[in-house]
């Protein structure tokens, strides 16, 4: 005998309504096929994993680290929250004028302003120079940009951050999630402690 096939709710009221009394379905309009999920084991991604991406205009293709892609999302993630943070703090009125004038912001916004550029110098060079030390040091810079802007931002948004309907929410959760893709940044600076301490005989 055939496995019954129930009507859903939407079928069996537009059944009744015509006047047919809900049965089983001689045919079921839709058929699901399972595969089991992929499982991998001991796989590790890391900075120096890499992939290729096709420019859809162009047709060219390029070979980019993924470190250096999340990276660059962080970087450019981390300007666009502090230019949403500035814009709101320009629009922003307490005790009759915008909170963007007040001193405290001023140079806390000037602070992240150079963490994020600072970042983004360190991405390019990562870029440009890949290495292992390059690529560590971007993944250092801009998660940690993209992590304190983030934070910051919230602080200066106020209630609203924190809330449903305002984007900055979004950044912060994007700021930690990113920020455990590959990593932390405290792991990336012990392995980077010996070259640092290193003499110039050393490391010849």
């Amino acid at each position: 005998m055939p496995a019954e096939t129930h009507w859903s709710r939407s079928e069996r009221s537009h059944a009744t309504s015509h006047g047919r009394a809900p049965g089983p379905l001689s045919q079921p309009a839709i058929t699901l096929s399972h595969n089991p999920p992929t499982t991998l084991n001991e796989v590790r991604i890391n900075l120096e994993c890499r992939c290729v991406l096709t420019n859809r205009t162009t047709g060219k293709q390029a070979t980019y680290g993924l470190g250096a892609q999340c990276q660059a999302e962080q970087v450019g993630a981390a300007s666009r929250c502090l230019e949403l943070t500035v814009t709101y703090t320009k629009e922003r009125v307490q005790f009759g004028r915008p909170i963007g004038s007040f001193q405290a912001l001023k140079h806390r916004m000037a602070d992240l302003y150079v963490k994020v550029q600072t970042a983004g110098a360190v991405v390019d060079e990562g870029v440009e120079n890949p290495s292992s030390t390059t690529a560590a040091l971007a993944h250092i810079a801009a998660t940690e940009a993209f992590r304190d802007v983030a934070a910051e931002a919230v602080q200066m948004h106020g209630g609203i951050a924190i809330t449903w309907e305002h984007d900055i929410q979004l950044y912060f959760k994007r700021s930690h999630g990113s920020s455990q893709l590959l990593g932390q940044p405290a792991d990336y600076l012990r392995r980077l402690e010996p070259d640092a301490l290193s003499t110039p005989s050393e490391a010849q």
